[in-house]
């Protein structure tokens, strides 16, 4: 199990060499860090900043939805599709406790909340980055397979 777990960390770190840290920083991640800032200052009211949050929810909630009827399909795991996986999984996961600790801030007011929800985001933005960018990996190695002649 250990070396399953090495191969897997090495392969994200290939993975990460290959990635920009600017490619974590999507528009959702923007939305939802400067829909927070523009809270915390009382830029925007806190039924604005919930209804933000509410659709950031359901889009998660949609895209995981459509992920899983996806990869109901699959009859063969390599380590790059349960390492995307697991990256994919991980991320949704990060980005949904993210998104409560933002509610939580609208009740309680605790910056720590802000802090906690806003690091979430980024490190679940992070992982479905690398998903994104292993299956762009696969992507170019069947290609090149394909261009090898090992693949048809």
């Amino acid at each position: 199990m250990s070396e399953k777990i090495d191969e897997e960390q090495e392969f994200i770190k290939t993975i990460l060499q290959r990635t920009s840290e600017e490619s974590f920083i999507t528009s959702n991640y923007l939305l939802i860090e400067e829909s927070t800032l523009n809270f915390s200052f009382d830029d925007i009211t806190e039924e604005d900043f919930v209804e933000i949050l509410t659709e950031m929810k359901e889009t998660i909630s949609k895209v995981q939805e459509g992920y899983e009827n996806a990869y109901m399909n699959l009859d063969r795991w390599t380590l790059e599709i349960a390492t995307g996986d697991r990256m994919f999984r991980e991320g949704l996961k990060e980005w949904d406790e993210g998104l409560d600790c933002l509610f939580k801030y609208c009740k309680d007011r605790d910056e720590e909340y802000i802090n906690r929800g806003i690091k979430k985001i980024y490190e679940g933005n992070k992982k479905l980055i690398i998903n994104q960018k292993i299956e762009e990996y696969v992507d170019e190695q069947v290609k090149l397979l394909q261009k090898e002649g090992h693949v048809s």
